[in-house]
């Protein structure tokens, strides 16, 4: 600029729209007035005492300006770059926080500057400041602070909102607050009846969101780059999610749950699935079946809320009662046409005297009910394309898609603490299968269901965790269920009859916690009887 005899000019400029007229002017200092200027219109008098001589007079079009260059793309990292040059300069955010713990100690309320600080965006750091004082919060379990009315999950919101120009860097941690405090505030209210069909019901309609919390949790902490800070919190959630929500819900539940799971949940039996809800269909239309393996109702919940945002989409939920042990074989059995179940001791599951443990067993089972059915995978579908889709599913009447993204995730050691990123995937992916499948054919109806859902707890169980039981007596084990040639009347067990079991038990534990047993996987389990195991969505 001085080269080009343009650097006088481009002062008297500054002077005219910014009022920035010092004896000896310089780029650095005329960054920082235009930050602090802009700044100060959200901060106020929280805006250290020490850095007011750079506030300019002409605010408000200080304001607009800064105000574009966040938020243009092309220039976005250079404001980052500039904010971070003129807070470590002049230690703006240090100060608010040297001033903040001043208050702190001569018991002040600082309502005023928290709301100050929530209200701007120029400093990156001010995010971390506001992130301390929630964490702090939840910590001492302080779950009716407020910043100007809002509570923590509300302030998180607003800083992650799209005008909030640091809002995405934190996004995680924000996120992490504010289903910690959603959970934390959702237990602590929980009452637990001993209905058993209100139990259900309250749990359709409210309690299943303290899972989803924990999911959501555990999604965003996972995403951190730094956790250390949230390790207090971490704890709290496992420890109110596995020790006051689970413990208060399961045993109620076992205690009151029957062998006539259906009297007693008021629920249709996953049994008769086909009967109830695809009979009707045969040699009709075609209907779209996806079965999700381990998709659990919570998860069904969020698949529905975006369901429900599709114009063309006209979903609803409802639930079934799984049978027992709710495992995969017994699940995927009973979601097929058939008129008799059997389960050996070995758990191989009969549909009416045929197999039923692979695709191509289920899709003949499927094709003796009605030879226009088909059973196919998943894969083979998502893959295909439009002219593949309809070569195979021309004609077809029930068609049956088998997909697997929690379990598969889920039951492997070394994978089962991504099972709540294989739960948000298999969200994803079921409705993008919807939405192609609605794209390239004429399929006006769809079901989307599973055989199963499961238990999933992040820290490693403890001895106390685990039942022990006689083994003498089991013929078939597994961490959640054991199969029994009498009834077992141990502390911490329940026994009860399936019709298709051959005269043999299946005992499982009354709370939330496994048998004791040799192998690993013992964080994501199922083949129990909990709610979030055997309640069976239908979408």
């Amino acid at each position: 600029l001085a080269d080009n005899g343009l650097l006088e000019k481009f002062w008297k400029l500054c002077e005219k729209y910014f009022g920035y007229h010092p004896e000896n002017p310089n780029i650095d200092d005329l960054t920082a007035c235009m930050l602090l200027t802009y700044a100060s219109v959200a901060l106020k008098d929280t805006l250290p005492a020490a850095l007011t001589s750079y506030v300019l007079k002409k605010k408000n079009d200080i304001v607009v300006f800064v105000r574009n260059l966040m938020d243009n793309v092309l220039y976005q990292d250079a404001y980052d770059a500039l904010s971070e040059k003129v807070d470590k300069t002049l230690r703006v955010v240090s100060r608010i926080r040297d001033d903040l713990k001043k208050d702190a100690d001569k018991s002040k309320d600082q309502s005023a500057q928290l709301l100050d600080i929530a209200n701007c965006d120029a400093f990156r750091e001010l995010d971390n400041v506001l992130i301390d004082w929630a964490l702090d919060q939840l910590n001492d379990e302080i779950l009716d602070a407020q910043i100007d009315g809002m509570n923590l999950a509300q302030i998180a919101e607003q800083r992650t909102a799209k005008s909030c120009h640091f809002g995405n860097v934190y996004k995680h941690e924000y996120q992490a607050i504010k289903y910690a405090y959603q959970m934390m505030k959702a237990v602590s209210v929980l009452e637990v009846t001993n209905d058993i069909k209100t139990m259900v019901a309250d749990y359709q309609n409210q309690t299943y969101l303290i899972d989803s919390y924990y999911r959501w949790f555990y999604s965003a902490y996972d995403s951190m780059e730094d956790t250390e800070r949230f390790s207090q919190v971490r704890e709290l959630i496992e420890n109110m999610y596995s020790f006051t929500y689970l413990q208060k819900v399961t045993p109620k539940w076992n205690q009151e749950l029957t062998d006539n799971l259906v009297a007693d949940t008021g629920l249709k039996s996953q049994e008769n699935f086909y009967r109830n809800y695809l009979k009707a269909y045969e040699g009709k239309n075609r209907v779209i079946v996806i079965i999700s393996d381990a998709f659990r109702y919570e998860c069904a919940k969020e698949l529905m809320e975006r369901l429900e945002l599709d114009e063309k989409c006209t979903p609803k939920l409802e639930c079934m009662i799984s049978g027992l042990p709710s495992v995969t074989p017994v699940g995927m059995a009973s979601l097929l046409p058939h008129k008799e179940l059997q389960v050996d001791n070995k758990l191989n599951v009969m549909v009416d005297g045929h197999r039923c443990d692979k695709l191509e067993y289920r899709n003949k089972i499927l094709k003796a009910q009605n030879e226009d059915n088909v059973a196919l995978a998943f894969d083979e579908v998502i893959s295909a394309n439009k002219e593949k889709i309809r070569e195979l599913l021309q004609k077809k009447n029930i068609v049956y898609i088998y997909h697997n993204q929690v379990d598969a995730r889920g039951e492997k050691s070394a994978s089962e603490n991504e099972v709540f990123t294989a739960c948000s995937e298999a969200i994803e992916e079921i409705h993008r299968l919807i939405k192609k499948l609605t794209n390239c054919i004429s399929a006006p109806k769809f079901f989307i269901t599973a055989d199963h859902g499961f238990l999933y707890k992040r820290d490693k169980l403890h001895e106390f965790d685990k039942v022990p039981f006689k083994r003498e007596i089991c013929i078939y084990s597994n961490k959640r269920f054991l199969l029994t040639t009498q009834e077992m009347n141990e502390p911490g067990m329940k026994s009860r009859v399936m019709a298709y079991l051959n005269n043999l038990y299946v005992t499982t534990p009354i709370g939330a916690d496994i048998f004791k047993a040799d192998g690993g996987g013992q964080n994501y389990v199922h083949g129990g009887s909990s709610l979030q195991e055997m309640l069976i969505p239908v979408i």
